[in-house]
């Protein structure tokens, strides 16, 4: 399979290009760790960025927040699954992909994909 075919596969089923597709997979993937912890570096390091910084940039570009001000605004009501299950399908409908959960939780969801 050529990468070519490859990006036209992922963007034809998805909506998005593949590189977008990761980073959204990402972000969304810090926003669920944010839920069990505040520790930024750490979360950077684990959704796989090297740098803080294109972190940073890239958290604020697809969220509109830096990851301090998301931290204060968005994680106390994350509690309640239903917002944070809102939260991210909202964020990825804005970036144009098209997800289909079904049974699954987002947690589940951006685990298999991160993973």
């Amino acid at each position: 399979i050529s990468p070519s075919y490859l990006r036209e596969i992922v963007k034809v089923s998805t909506g998005v290009s593949p590189q977008k597709l990761i980073e959204l997979c990402r972000i969304c993937h810090a926003i669920f760790l944010f839920k069990e912890s505040c520790c930024i570096d750490l979360v950077c390091q684990k959704v796989g960025y090297t740098y803080v910084r294109s972190f940073y940039r890239t958290f604020k570009r697809i969220t509109g927040l830096t990851p301090q001000v998301f931290i204060l605004q968005h994680c106390p009501q994350f509690g309640d699954e239903h917002i944070y299950h809102e939260f991210i399908l909202t964020l990825c409908k804005k970036h144009g992909l098209r997800i289909h959960l079904m049974d699954k939780s987002i947690g589940d969801f951006v685990g298999e994909i991160v993973n």
